[in-house]
């Protein structure tokens, strides 16, 4: 008989993208490394799974720091574009993980996820490395000083 892990399906782990500008600075971008590193560790447990760089920047956003959730949402609507060449990769039972390293309002999945989409491949899941805890309300600034 066959054993639950052959049973599953392939996953693709899809980076949320870093700005440019933040990639730049870094001289790397830290998701794709990331994301890499966990579909290492999944292939060796007897997961299929593999990293594609899907999505990538359709405009340049301001920092997201500072800003409340609608802010945050106005800034990255249309933001991120998919990678047509890529899509081709994706099968028909894939299941599609979106990696992000913070969660503060959602609004970087949920536009990684409308373009995502947008070519008929909505994501199954979101795995994150940290999310904060909410406390202000989401359309306040956040205090400075």
């Amino acid at each position: 008989a066959a054993s639950p892990r052959s049973e599953w399906p392939p996953l693709v782990l899809v980076p949320v993208p870093s700005s440019l500008a933040a990639t730049r600075a870094r001289g790397h971008d830290p998701m794709l490394r990331i994301a890499r590193r966990a579909a290492y560790v999944l292939r060796a447990s007897g997961r299929p799974t593999a990293v594609l760089p899907l999505l990538g920047h359709a405009r340049t956003v301001s920092d997201q720091a500072g800003l409340g959730a609608m802010a945050r949402a106005s800034n990255l609507t249309g933001a991120h574009r998919i990678r047509p060449r890529l899509v081709d990769r994706l099968g028909a039972e894939t299941v599609v993980v979106l990696v992000d390293d913070l969660v503060t309002t959602g609004a970087s999945l949920a536009e990684a996820a409308r373009a995502l989409r947008v070519v008929g491949r909505a994501p199954t899941a979101a795995a994150v490395i940290a999310a904060t805890t909410r406390r202000l309300p989401l359309d306040r600034p956040l205090p400075t000083g």
